[in-house]
């Protein structure tokens, strides 16, 4: 299943992952001590808020990391079903007209 992040190769997804997830710790790590530390019920909700940040951060970096991960997994089951087909479809079996990843997998 091809999506927009397909376009951008898996290496760069997990490079902007490595870089985006230490900043969402951090900004979690700064906001949790700021909504328990804080004297005042502003610091309270700006901790808050600043933690919440922090959690969709997060969330973003796992995800370009398990899109880049699914994508890897695809590409080698792709090189799988051509190795065991035998039949080249281009490298990728989406394309081939005689569907060659069906045709590979083993018959009872």
């Amino acid at each position: 299943m091809a999506s927009e992040l397909s376009r951008v190769p898996p290496a760069q997804r997990r490079f902007l992952a490595v870089l985006v997830g230490p900043v969402g710790a951090a900004l979690l790590v700064a906001g949790g001590l700021l909504a328990v530390t804080a004297g005042s019920v502003v610091g309270h909700l700006l901790g808050g808020v600043l933690a919440a940040i922090a959690l969709l951060l997060l969330g973003v970096a796992q995800g370009l990391y398990r899109s880049a991960r699914q994508d890897e997994y695809e590409a080698e089951l792709d090189a799988a079903a051509l190795a065991v087909s035998g039949e080249d479809c281009g490298g990728d079996c989406r394309t081939c007209a005689d569907d060659c990843a069906v045709k590979s997998l083993p018959r009872r």
